[in-house]
């Protein structure tokens, strides 16, 4: 499983790395995890290779947020699962076919229901 991080906090980063390598060692499932701070870091190399199979972005990053990523993301991939994390109550990702969103600090099962998800496809 390839796995984005994009989140412009250490701390929460950290944080989304320790869940995401949890549900890889308990369901026994090869994972590689691409961290970014900003989506400007990761635009050159989501514009190298599209071999992703979940994104986690933060919301409020800048100069390009959570949202103006993922629509850049959607114009050459509309299939990509797409999570936001965010301290933003009532953020809405539906503009963008958000697979979901999930409020900081993310909690362990809702990344886990995540995962799986798209795990089992």
């Amino acid at each position: 499983m390839k796995v984005v991080i994009c989140e412009d906090s250490k701390f929460f980063t950290e944080h989304l790395v320790d869940i995401v390598n949890a549900w890889a060692k308990e369901r026994e499932v090869p994972t590689e995890i691409a961290t970014y701070a900003s989506a400007e870091a990761f635009l050159p190399d989501w514009r190298k290779s599209e071999d992703y199979d979940i994104m986690f972005f933060d919301y409020q990053m800048g100069p390009i947020n959570g949202l103006e990523l993922a629509k850049i993301v959607r114009k050459t991939n509309s299939g990509i699962p797409i999570v936001f994390v965010t301290s933003m109550q009532g953020f809405s990702g539906y503009s963008v076919s958000a697979m979901r969103v999930l409020y900081k600090p993310a909690k362990k099962e809702d990344c886990f229901a995540c995962l799986d998800q798209v795990h089992q496809k």
